[in-house]
């Protein structure tokens, strides 16, 4: 755990340390960079429009995201944390004379 706290430090110090380089970069227009990031924009919103079409749970089901299947289950065990979240809460609201609102 402290490996990534520590990333997560060193990554704040770049991007304090860089935060006015990009005033100093300039892209060329059409430019590769330009290019790579309207492909991945465009990339980008094909597969929500996908996601829409089909279906958040049929997109888990179906292995849309990073190629991982979660056949047949993933609405199931969505209604499950939900149900045991509400369970917890109203578990630890009992037991505690604080109100949560």
């Amino acid at each position: 755990m402290h490996d990534r706290y520590l990333a997560l430090v060193n990554a704040n110090y770049v991007f304090s340390a860089a935060r006015h380089l990009g005033d100093e970069i300039l892209f060329k227009p059409d430019g590769f960079i330009e290019k790579r990031a309207n492909e991945v924009l465009r990339k980008a919103m094909e597969l929500l429009e996908h996601i829409s079409d089909v279906g958040l749970f049929s997109a888990i089901e179906r292995g849309i995201f990073a190629d991982i299947k979660k056949a047949g289950k993933a609405e199931r065990d969505w209604k499950a944390c939900s149900r045991r979240a509400k369970l917890t809460k109203i578990r630890f609201e009992a037991g505690s004379s604080t109100s949560w609102g």
